[in-house]
């Protein structure tokens, strides 16, 4: 009798302590799509932005802030690949860091979009998607333009990290992406959220039952109202029948280069993977490479032959 209470009582204390690694477990998971639009002031409109739009997108129900910044009249080009470029962020950013390479394919002769991506920056503070809910806001982007007079043309969207997940994805939806440049982006919203989620328990993680974490990404999917295949670049690639390049770090212990592999195999043809040696993740995002190579591929001409 002794016995069987002793082990009733380990069992019970195991149950006990279990709760609330299971409890921050779930915390976690619910927190991954959580919006980063921050504390950090609004940014007021800079001068030079032609156009300040609100866009209504959904479902689910955003808006989304976007600035707009015309070609320069001086240096059209009609001979360039594409007439717009869409220029997305990374996650927890905002569109204005990448205003200072929207005004140099503005001077190259191209019309400029920074988009605050849902649950970011001046844009509604709602749940992340991933790709899931954003292909289909940015299409939405896409028709508000057309609907202001400033047609976007054939269009070329470039995407850092979190960007280039999406900026992928948009890729294989809308049929007016000609080109794609995306850096350092992750291959499934499973194989982005897996490290985290398994985590979570620290060293126990490997001894644990993987059910309980494919659980838990389908929970974190489920609070940002999507299923986890639907945030797959990797899934979306084959459907990709525009010109595409992609630039990964092979040191990159964040998003390790091998799904960046996965993602250029199941785009075929259509996509170019340029491997940058030795670089981590944030080395992904920049550098002389990335510069040349997605300027050149947006404007057909040398990143230096711009002022």
């Amino acid at each position: 009798m002794r016995r069987w209470l002793l082990a009733l009582g380990v069992l019970l204390a195991l149950v006990l302590g279990a709760v609330p690694w299971w409890r921050y477990a779930l915390h976690v998971a619910d927190g991954m799509t959580s919006p980063r639009n921050g504390s950090r002031p609004p940014v007021p409109v800079p001068p030079d932005v032609d156009h300040h739009l609100r866009v209504e997108v959904g479902p689910p129900d955003a808006t989304l802030d976007v600035w707009v910044l015309d070609a320069a009249e001086e240096d059209v080009r009609p001979d360039a690949p594409v007439d717009t470029v869409l220029l997305l962020h990374g996650i927890s950013d905002r569109k204005e860091t990448m205003k200072g390479l929207g005004e140099r394919f503005r001077r190259a002769g191209l019309r400029a979009v920074l988009v605050d991506l849902r649950g970011h920056g001046q844009s509604s503070a709602v749940r992340l998607g991933f790709g899931a809910h954003e292909t289909r806001d940015l299409a939405q982007v896409l028709d508000r333009l057309d609907t202001e007079g400033l047609g976007p043309g054939r269009v070329g969207v470039y995407g850092p990290s979190y960007g280039a997940a999406i900026a992928l994805q948009l890729a294989a939806t809308e049929p007016r992406v000609v080109r794609t440049f995306a850096a350092g982006g992750f291959s499934s919203f499973e194989a982005l959220a897996r490290p985290t989620l398994d985590n979570v328990w620290g060293g126990l993680g490997p001894l644990l039952p993987d059910a309980l974490t494919r659980y838990l990404v389908r929970r974190a999917a489920s609070a940002g109202g999507f299923r986890p295949a639907d945030a797959s670049p990797l899934a979306a690639a084959p459907a990709i029948r525009s010109r595409v390049l992609m630039a990964h770090g092979t040191e990159d212990q964040l998003l390790p280069f091998a799904q960046a592999e996965a993602v250029a195999r199941a785009c075929a043809r259509h996509c170019e993977l340029v491997a940058l040696e030795g670089a981590d993740h944030h080395g992904s995002l920049g550098g002389p490479v990335v510069r040349e190579r997605s300027f050149r591929l947006f404007t057909g001409r040398s990143y230096g032959q711009t002022p």
